[in-house]
């Protein structure tokens, strides 16, 4: 209870309204507001009308991790890639920008546009291929791979 106090009282800051943190405080603050909602949820873990859901998430997000491995390197393939070839893009200029980029474009937001309509790319003969590459690879087979495993593991705990 007293996380959760913490974390409000950090949010609203209503005993010291004119102190601002410093940015080292405010980002120990938000990763403590984010651990100490997250602890919640491990209580709430604890009622049956909702342990089943926790369990189940929690279960999903270990089959994740464990694929993460293999989609990491999709990503490293890709970002460089995508790098290497769309560095006229500001998305893609810079090797981390480029690494978040392909993570966010593995949900399923390409932007076609940016990057093709609005912009010709300088490379289009290899460009084009990567692209398509791409958005088979990873936004359909590997987003439903995630889904099944999903799908097994709710299987399996609602099994037992």
């Amino acid at each position: 209870l007293a996380l959760f106090s913490l974390s409000i009282y950090f949010c609203t800051n209503i005993f010291q309204p004119h102190q601002v943190p410093t940015s080292v405080q405010w980002q120990i603050g938000v990763v403590c507001v984010f651990l100490s909602w997250m602890n919640l949820m491990m209580f709430l873990r604890k009622i049956p009308k909702y342990g089943v859901y926790i369990v189940m998430f929690i279960r999903v997000l270990r089959t994740f991790l464990q694929i993460m491995v293999i989609l990491f390197i999709f990503i490293i393939a890709f970002a460089l890639s995508f790098n290497m070839i769309l560095d006229d893009t500001p998305a893609f200029a810079k090797v981390f920008p480029a690494f978040m980029k392909t993570f966010v474009m593995m949900t399923g937001e390409v932007e076609y546009d940016g990057y093709f309509v609005d912009h010709a790319p300088l490379y289009p003969w290899s460009t084009f291929p990567l692209f398509v590459i791409f958005v088979i690879f990873v936004p359909i087979v590997f987003v439903n791979l995630l889904v099944g495993l999903a799908v097994d593991d709710i299987k399996g705990v609602q099994h037992r």
